[in-house]
């Protein structure tokens, strides 16, 4: 009976996790916007200072479809505390999902999934 208990217990547990962390990987982003010419994230990076790569993967949305439109990286300086990170892009008006990475030392260390609407 304890087992049972115990189980069912586990997977709540692991499907709770999984719903609350679904779409974002680690702390680090704080908030994104892109107006459509740039891509503006700010994150609180708690480490030393180091040097990591910013990757955003675009998707354009259309209807039931989204189709990958651009992949794009930049290399960027973390220091101790609040980053901002700014990426110029070209987008025309329309539905986008943008996949955003952090990676320092070849390890990713933050994503987070967000969707925008260009003007």
């Amino acid at each position: 009976m304890a087992g049972r208990i115990y189980s069912s217990l586990l997977i709540i547990g692991i499907i709770s996790f999984s719903i609350l962390s679904a779409g974002c990987i680690g702390g680090f982003f704080r908030d994104v916007t892109c107006d459509g010419k740039e891509i503006v994230a700010t994150g609180d990076w708690s480490g030393e200072p180091v040097k990591g790569v910013f990757q955003a993967i675009i998707f354009r949305i259309d209807g039931l479809t989204q189709d990958e439109i651009a992949s794009k990286t930049l290399w960027v300086e973390l220091s101790t505390g609040e980053n901002t990170i700014i990426m110029p892009v070209d987008l025309e008006p329309g539905s986008y999902k943008f996949f955003f990475y952090l990676f320092v030392e070849g390890d990713r260390k933050a994503g987070i999934i967000r969707e925008f609407t260009v003007q």
